[in-house]
């Protein structure tokens, strides 16, 4: 999947979500900002996201020292200049329902916006019970209109009856609220990583519902959200500042290797370690879309390569060899070095390609790997072999390491051991001597005498022609 195409899909996903909530993104509250969504008035909460959209506490008589007997909830709607509250009693408390004019939004205590008289038929300023029950309720939704600002007497209160009827209102009656509808973004893609080299490849598909968490720069959790069923996902209403992002893999998934190739837009960003990305230094109404995480199941692997020194360890100058076939067969399998791939009942097959190898070294070239997670193998023991007749270029190659097929013990976690090195042992060397002569030796057998090739150790049989030398 292009780059661009997926800043097409994430743009057009802010468009929509900024005129129209979508249940499968989150974007949350980050006090003194609200949730930049929007939401139906109606009495139904199914749609309010408890976590993300809380903004404050609401306690008795505005009194910060006293008990909390209800939450406030905010959303803003950039495109319709609405601002959307739901209020809910605490577990315990009851909204008093009888009372309309004692639930309301106010600015200060003079401008009100809406309250419990506002009607209930969709337009702001709107307003519905929520769980009504006779006199009373456990809360309330309304809408109203407020433009773009900042504001330092955001009053929110409701009648409550906990022990009594009660007030329930913000902190001192006046609290802020900041609507910036400027404000940055950060985005985008979990993805199949299915050949483990850290990068977006044609073919390879994004993951649903992976839980993304976005953390200001001192670890303060500021959001959190699920990639869609394509594997984007946004955070959006941010302020300029220093953020970073953690990806949480699902069960069985593993982190791709982080920051490779040289474009970072289609890199994977997370730390293998900690799902974690660097520190995102993010400007005013900046949209940052590279933040990416590329993720695999369970993998057994990983290179051939030609071990040139027969030392038995991959050193940075010996290649590895891309093209040759490698399978993978259950463990009661009958196969050898020499039936490898022309056995059936092969539950694998693969050819090493380019990449780099997951040794410390990361060693480019001959890679192969088996998702064990995506072929649906349970844990247990399973083979390995190479097809040495795919080994290049044609002869005699003579493995150093372990043995073919080699036995894998999969516990469910990713082993790359399972290499491969090969050392070349033919075909033998013809050579045309430049010079030859011959004697009898003792008992009248002839002996070749070699001239001017000396330490030439490997003749081809058929190479040379015998002749006797005359004698005067």
């Amino acid at each position: 999947m292009s780059k661009l195409f997926k800043v097409m899909i994430a743009v057009g996903l802010i468009a929509v979500m900024l005129m129209a909530l979508n249940g499968g993104l989150v974007w949350a509250a980050n006090p003194p900002h609200p949730t930049y969504l929007t939401a139906n008035v109606n009495g139904d909460t199914s749609e309010w996201n408890l976590t993300n959209d809380w903004f404050a506490d609401m306690y008795r008589a505005a009194d910060p020292d006293k008990e909390v007997e209800s939450k406030l909830y905010l959303r803003y709607d950039c495109s319709s200049g609405t601002l959307y509250a739901l209020v809910l009693a605490e577990p315990g408390v009851t909204i008093v329902a009888n009372l309309p004019g004692d639930s309301f939004i106010k600015l200060g205590n003079s401008t009100k916006l809406v309250d419990g008289n506002s009607g209930d038929n969709g337009m702001p300023p709107d307003f519905a019970w929520v769980g009504l029950d006779g006199d009373i309720a456990s809360g309330w939704e309304a809408s109203a209109k407020l433009a773009v600002g900042s504001y330092t007497n955001l009053n929110v209160h409701t009648q409550v009856n906990d022990g009594g009827q009660q007030t329930s209102a913000v902190e001192d009656r006046a609290i802020d609220l900041v609507i910036d509808c400027n404000l940055g973004s950060i985005g985008d893609y979990v993805w199949h990583d299915v050949n483990l080299n850290g990068v977006q490849d044609s073919g390879e598909m994004g993951i649903a519902n992976v839980t993304v968490k976005l953390y200001k720069s001192d670890d303060t959790l500021i959001s959190t959200t699920w990639t869609n069923s394509s594997g984007f996902y946004i955070f959006t209403g941010l302020e300029p500042g220093d953020y970073y992002v953690q990806f949480v893999p699902p069960p069985d998934y593993d982190f791709s290797p982080q920051d490779k190739g040289t474009n970072d837009e289609v890199d994977s960003d997370a730390d293998p370690d900690t799902g974690k990305t660097g520190i995102i230094n993010l400007s005013a109404g900046e949209t940052d879309l590279t933040w990416d995480a590329g993720l695999h199941l369970c993998i057994i692997g990983d290179r051939v390569w030609n071990d040139e020194d027969g030392q038995k360890d991959q050193d940075s100058t010996e290649p590895g060899f891309n093209g040759v076939a490698v399978y993978l067969y259950p463990m009661t399998a009958t196969v050898t070095s020499t039936t490898c791939g022309t056995v059936p009942d092969y539950l694998a097959a693969t050819t090493t390609i380019s990449g780099t190898s997951q040794t410390p070294d990361g060693l480019p070239n001959g890679i192969y790997y088996f998702d064990m997670g995506t072929l649906g193998l349970p844990t247990g023991q399973y083979l390995v072999c190479v097809q040495e007749s795919t080994l290049k270029p044609a002869g005699t190659w003579i493995l150093t390491t372990g043995s073919n097929p080699r036995t894998v013990n999969y516990t469910g976690a990713d082993d790359f051991s399972f290499d491969f090195g090969y050392v070349y042992a033919g075909p033998p060397t013809v050579v045309t001597l430049s010079s030859f002569a011959a004697k009898p030796s003792a008992g009248g057998a002839i002996r070749p005498l070699w001239v001017g090739m000396a330490g030439l150790t490997v003749l081809a049989a058929g190479s040379l022609c015998w002749a006797k030398r005359r004698t005067r």
